[in-house]
């Protein structure tokens, strides 16, 4: 992944819930979900929609999301 992700220029952001940010919060819920784990997926076009991954990730699952964002 950390090959993958350097390729690409994929940057990781964690949110922590225990700080009880309402960044997060709101974030969250304009997505539809109420708490976490959510793993979002941000392209780096400006107003593009993040892509929602499955809770249980697999490396495939990354890849492509890698791979579909780099063409947006």
């Amino acid at each position: 992944m950390k090959k993958l992700f350097k390729e690409n220029n994929v940057k990781v952001v964690v949110a922590d819930l225990s700080t009880n940010d309402q960044i997060i919060w709101k974030e969250l819920a304009d997505l539809g979900f109420a708490g976490l784990p959510v793993n979002l997926f941000y392209p780096a076009t400006p107003g593009a929609e993040p892509r929602v991954l499955p809770t249980r990730l697999s490396a495939g699952d990354v890849e492509e999301a890698v791979n579909q964002v780099a063409t947006l």
